[in-house]
């Protein structure tokens, strides 16, 4: 499972969608690792070459996009977006993936990730064996969880009276 909190996820989709021309975007979910689970700190824009139908990030890009990586911060994730309601891996994305280790997780956005509202719109691919499989939508949605990065229970405050000035302000009037 990866746990990804909705602000990093937020952040993320409003980057791919602040884009103002068609193009494919790539980021990489960083985070730290347990026994089963990614649980993601940080999303991290590599400075990627973007094309209408691709991306390519050239190894100096990854090498940047991957410094602040070591103990305890791994890569959890690539996501990146395709122009279309596809999200398939097309044999370009298996080239060109951040790993082809086991376990390595592609994730793709559709529509160059404008308007995603649920999960299940997404492509999720592991690498097992260097070969990527794409899980079913349910599968995605029970391995993709987003949880809330902040909750706020406290009663709104409405503003009080006007506070007399402090005695520093009063003060500073009667010389000015």
């Amino acid at each position: 499972m990866i746990i990804i909190p909705d602000a990093i996820w937020s952040l993320m989709l409003r980057e791919f969608q602040a884009c103002q021309r068609p193009l494919e975007q790539v980021a990489y979910l960083d985070g730290l690792e347990t026994d089963n689970d990614g649980i993601v700190t940080t999303v991290t824009f590599p400075n990627a070459v973007l094309r209408q139908g691709s991306f390519f990030v050239p190894a100096e890009a990854m090498s940047e996009a991957g410094r602040h990586l070591g103990k305890p911060l791994v890569r959890i994730a690539q996501v990146h977006t395709h122009p279309t309601a596809w999200v398939g891996h097309s044999p370009t994305d298996d080239e060109r993936a951040y790993s082809r280790h086991d376990g390595a997780v592609s994730i793709i956005l559709p529509n160059y990730g404008a308007a995603l509202n649920l999960l299940s719109e997404l492509g999720v691919h592991l690498c097992r064996g260097k070969t990527w499989r794409q899980l079913t939508s349910e599968q995605a949605k029970t391995f993709l969880k987003i949880v809330p990065s902040s909750l706020d229970f406290r009663p709104r405050i409405e503003p009080g009276p006007k506070t007399r000035p402090s005695f520093f302000r009063r003060l500073l009037r009667r010389f000015l």
